[in-house]
């Protein structure tokens, strides 16, 4: 069986976090859950595949491909 994931788009610029770390951090610790966020904030021109794991206050960058 495969993992579940929900993808989250906050389409503004006035949200409670600096950047999208921040928001990870928070949930991973409100959810008890496993977050992950791109590590650029999508950027023009970055490397979409890399991202940040948060999970148990552990903050891990790594390359998320799926085939």
């Amino acid at each position: 069986m495969g993992k579940a994931w929900i993808s989250v788009w906050f389409q503004s610029s006035t949200t409670p976090w600096k950047v999208d770390l921040d928001c990870a951090r928070e949930a991973s610790t409100v959810l008890k859950a496993q977050v992950r966020c791109i590590a650029s904030g999508w950027q023009e021109g970055d490397d979409p595949d890399e991202w940040w794991r948060v999970e148990a206050g552990e903050e891990v960058k790594m390359q998320w491909v799926t085939d």
